[in-house]
């Protein structure tokens, strides 16, 4: 089920700006976060998957809402509503 007040905040922000968000897992140390062009890519080190305590689904909401905030800040908007 979504969460209303997520569910405005992209309509009202990511809709209009017609971005792509990709999420990709790495042979890496850190994460990193990229965006250019009308693509916002995170990197996060493969490694961190084996350390996940928490279901994958779960944890991939708390990725895609960092790489949603860090996009929203960029572009000047209000950050998206915590997960």
């Amino acid at each position: 089920m979504a969460d209303p007040a997520w569910a405005a905040w992209a309509t009202e922000h990511v809709d209009r700006e017609r971005y792509d968000f990709v999420i990709y897992f790495e042979d890496r140390e850190k994460p990193r976060i990229v965006i250019r062009g009308d693509t916002a890519s995170y990197y996060v080190p493969a490694h961190t998957l084996a350390k996940m305590p928490r279901p994958l689904r779960i944890q991939g909401r708390e990725l895609f809402y960092q790489l949603y905030k860090r996009w929203a800040e960029k572009k000047g908007l209000p950050a998206p509503p915590e997960v």
